[in-house]
């Protein structure tokens, strides 16, 4: 018998110029030497063995999980995404809360800055209230005609600095970051580049409404594995319109909203009763590239 070890499997070797994935982003090492990295075909393990600070430290990914194919509940992801399409004509039939509850819990697990999460969701089924929506959007009569209308609001105080606070040490108690109080405060929240509130209120806006639009761009890819269909409304009066000002405010009062809530959206929801074309889109060469802008993918 043999009593030789077994051979060691090593890790090939990556330079430290590779691009590391955080949440949100692409930044390049910050520790990479160019020395180094230029002598990796010889010693590759001394440019490898560089630590991986400041980003690529302060978040860890969590283990990955397949999608749901193969037999399992729900309907494949890229299914879903090929089989939206904005529904306006919906059956009478109420949508059942569990339903309603899957496309609600799939905005909140949307990707969030910084985890501020500053959304807030909504869901109208009373009639009055949902007649004051549809005139809010500009007499879209679909709205109205819908079991239930889910408002998207966007939280603008969720961006004062001790709440960004808060959530970034949630994360860091989560186990998803790893940093010390002191970078939070002379970095994350003094950077432009990661704290929104140093911007200014216009971006502090924009950013909501990204955030805003993530997540209930989640809630309708979840809307059609659930068998629902819904159409997502923008024109409406609300601050970016400043439009029907009175109307708006008397909206925001019954939905409980306050002067730091904006009404960005109303997604109208319930069971199809039609089936629309698919709707035309650039092709793939047209907004696809590799490197940069005008070349192929």
């Amino acid at each position: 018998m043999s009593c030789a070890s077994p051979p060691v499997t090593r890790r090939a070797a990556v330079p430290c110029s590779v691009l590391y994935q955080k949440p949100d982003s692409l930044t390049r090492n910050p520790a990479h030497d160019p020395q180094i990295c230029n002598r990796r075909a010889r010693a590759p393990a001394r440019c490898c063995a560089r630590p991986r600070r400041y980003y690529n430290v302060l978040f860890k990914a969590p283990p990955l999980r397949r999608g749901n194919r193969n037999g399992s509940d729900g309907m494949d992801t890229t299914q879903a995404i090929k089989n939206w399409r904005s529904i306006r004509k919906f059956k009478e039939d109420p949508v059942p809360d569990d339903k309603l509850r899957a496309v609600l819990d799939a905005a909140r697990r949307a990707p969030s800055w910084e985890n501020v999460q500053p959304w807030r969701f909504i869901v109208v089924e009373d009639q009055p209230t949902k007649d004051m929506l549809t005139a809010l959007a500009k007499g879209q009569k679909f709205v109205g005609r819908a079991p239930a209308v889910i408002c998207v609001a966007g939280d603008l105080s969720a961006w004062d600095k001790p709440k960004n606070k808060a959530a970034l040490l949630e994360l860091v108690e989560a186990g998803v970051m790893k940093v010390n109080e002191q970078i939070i405060d002379t970095v994350l929240l003094k950077d432009p580049a990661f704290c929104v509130a140093e911007n200014g209120a216009a971006t502090i806006l924009a950013r909501t409404l990204e955030q805003l639009g993530i997540a209930y761009g989640f809630m309708c890819l979840e809307a059609v594995n659930q068998g629902l269909g819904a159409c997502i409304v923008g024109a409406m009066s609300n601050e970016l319109t400043g439009a029907k000002r009175e109307l708006y405010q008397s909206v925001k009062n019954e939905l409980g909203l306050g002067d730091s809530m904006v009404l960005i959206a109303m997604i109208p929801i319930g069971f199809p009763d039609q089936n629309p074309p698919e709707r035309p889109r650039k092709a793939f060469e047209e907004i696809a590239f590799r490197g940069r802008m005008g070349h192929p993918f």
